[in-house]
């Protein structure tokens, strides 16, 4: 449970590193939450097919967009990367394809500019 909050209790944090695991677990269970506000939708009707509006994920989609930022540039500063890149998920296809690229690697051995390896965290006993 702890590395679904870690993102959100770092969420104005840019500096630092996060791992690849991090970033990964905060997309797909951000993915799995969309999804069933979406099955919400429809059940509940605010989800009206000539206009094609939903209420519920936008509403969602405001609350996560900052944590998900800051996650998604503290990924890119574990590639050694800047974080402005990005801005790079702005333009179309080709540049959301190099950032996608960027993120399945693997991170930076040892320290880089933006810090030092991210801890695993470890339960205790």
């Amino acid at each position: 449970m702890g590395i679904l909050v870690l993102p959100l209790l770092r969420c104005f944090e840019i500096s630092g590193r996060s791992r690849p695991a991090e970033f990964w677990v905060f997309c797909v269970f951000n993915f799995l939450i969309i999804a069933a506000l979406a099955l919400n939708d429809m059940q509940l009707g605010t989800y009206s097919s000539p206009i094609k509006t939903m209420w519920l994920i936008p509403i969602y989609g405001f609350i996560v967009l900052i944590p998900m930022l800051t996650c998604a540039i503290r990924r890119l500063h574990d590639l050694d990367a800047s974080g402005w890149l990005i801005f790079l998920s702005l333009i179309p296809v080709i540049n959301l394809g190099f950032l996608l690229v960027l993120i399945f690697k693997s991170g930076t051995k040892g320290s880089n500019p933006y810090g030092s390896i991210p801890k695993r965290r470890r339960k205790n006993r």
